[in-house]
């Protein structure tokens, strides 16, 4: 029974370490890009087969799936690095949450408003009857800018308390999926919004349309003028290389940087939870704080972020 269970190990953290390579090769196409998304899942495994086949005295094997699992931590480390925040006294929130067109589970909804206080939402996967169902939320949020209701898992919406000077739904990626463009004005300064939800990787070809749209989103954001941020469930990682793209192009940052992993999805599932839902941010704001926000009943955590603009006097 002894040999068995750390054969079992092994195989586990073999094919964990498979993984980790195949992941590395995620612009290659699929299913080498689904492979890229589970770096902790990948150093948990591998750290228990390491530790296993070492006091199993399979030593060789015990330290290349020790250097495996140190190339999954290694990819981590970037979230956890030292932030540095601009100083500015005045802040706003923005919350961005996938609500699932099923969802209805409303009183949730609206607590984790109450208790979080964002002065912009972004709502993805929302239908005609949840609208109706959250109509309470007029009276704080006036602004309700940006609808798209058609297609059940991508229908979007941007509410806010600021004022909206523009909004407009938008086909960026040229496949019909809408995004939604706001000009919010915050504190004398404009702040552009981009709200978008790409298809899910789930066969090559979602994948090839998932790709599209970041890599138009990123354009699209590259030629804005002033402070932009970027939200929604992009159905992807930060381990993607279409998520490195998408960095690069649009010369936005990631603003989980200082405030770790905060994965979002599947709600229902703990061990494999990764992050997918993401609010990317223009050289001209700063990240005051990140966090993960309640559960509201869909199969997604929304993400709550209060951001401020770099260089504002402190008052």
């Amino acid at each position: 029974m002894h040999t068995v269970l750390i054969g079992v190990v092994a195989s586990v953290a073999w094919l964990a370490g498979i993984a980790t390579v195949a992941g590395w090769c995620s612009r290659f196409g699929w299913p080498w890009e689904l492979a890229s998304h589970f770096r902790v899942q990948y150093a948990v495994v591998l750290a228990v087969g390491t530790v296993v086949l070492g006091l199993a005295g399979r030593s060789a094997e015990a330290l290349v799936l020790a250097a495996l699992c140190a190339a999954n931590l290694w990819s981590l480390l970037p979230l956890y690095r030292r932030r540095i925040h601009g100083g500015a006294a005045k802040s706003f929130k923005v919350l961005s949450a996938n609500l699932w067109h099923s969802n209805r589970s409303y009183d949730r909804i609206e607590r984790l408003l109450a208790l979080a206080k964002p002065d912009v939402v972004f709502l993805a996967e929302v239908n005609q009857e949840q609208l109706e169902g959250l109509q309470g939320l007029r009276e704080t949020y006036p602004f309700a800018k940006g609808i798209s209701i058609g297609k059940r898992n991508f229908g979007i919406i941007v509410i806010s308390r600021l004022p909206v000077e523009t909004a407009e739904v938008v086909r960026i990626g040229g496949h019909g999926l809408p995004s939604v463009v706001a000009r919010l004005r915050w504190n004398g300064q404009v702040v552009t919004l981009i709200g978008t939800h790409p298809a899910s990787p789930t066969t090559p070809r979602r994948l090839a349309l998932r790709n599209r749209q970041l890599a138009a989103i990123a354009a699209f954001a590259a030629r804005q003028s002033g402070p932009v941020m970027v939200v929604g469930d992009f159905n992807t990682t930060s381990w993607s290389a279409a998520f490195g793209e998408l960095i690069a192009a649009s010369g936005l940052q990631d603003s989980r940087i200082g405030f770790g992993l905060q994965p979002t999805w599947p709600a229902w599932m703990p061990p494999m939870r990764i992050p997918i839902d993401h609010c990317l941010i223009s050289r001209e704001l700063a990240v005051v704080a990140r966090r993960v926000g309640s559960f509201v009943g869909s199969d997604h955590y929304p993400v709550v972020v209060e951001v401020s603009i770099r260089g504002e006097a402190r008052t």
